[in-house]
């Protein structure tokens, strides 16, 4: 099987980002599969995408699921870009403050949105780290 491309890795880290679907792989084709997460079953009601899970339930050793990252993941890859920020001292300062506090997650998009170029050069960051994050676990798949 030839190793997914980058529009395939970009589609999958879309997914995991907004966190709705369970995303797997073929391991011979590479075709997606995408199942709703268990909460989202829950409210979409249990006849949504049946022929999907039906699917992986009968060729389960066949897919591989592509985990997104961890909490812990997260906050980290927020502290490199906030150390990366040694140009802007001021706003690296308020996002290493924002992390170190209750609510990081929320304290540290606060502080990014008070600076629109900031803000930008961070989501290109995150882009990038979690396509990294999913390329590895693609080669892990594939490897």
């Amino acid at each position: 099987m030839k190793f997914p491309d980058e529009e395939t890795i970009r589609q999958i880290t879309e997914m995991l980002n907004d966190g709705i679907m369970c995303v797997y792989i073929h391991k011979e084709t590479g075709e997606l599969l995408l199942i709703p997460t268990q909460e989202n079953l829950d409210y979409m009601g249990s006849d949504f995408m049946e022929e999907e899970r039906k699917e992986l339930e009968e060729n389960e050793e066949q897919y591989a699921e592509i985990s997104g990252w961890e909490t812990w993941e997260a906050f980290e890859y927020m502290k490199v870009f906030a150390e990366y920020l040694s140009s802007h001292p001021e706003l690296q300062e308020q996002l290493l403050e924002a992390l170190s506090r209750s609510k990081p997650f929320r304290n540290f998009k606060d502080v990014l949105f008070e600076d629109e170029e900031v803000r930008q050069q961070w989501f290109d960051f995150e882009s990038k780290w979690q396509q990294a994050h999913v390329r590895k676990r693609l080669e892990f798949i594939f490897d």
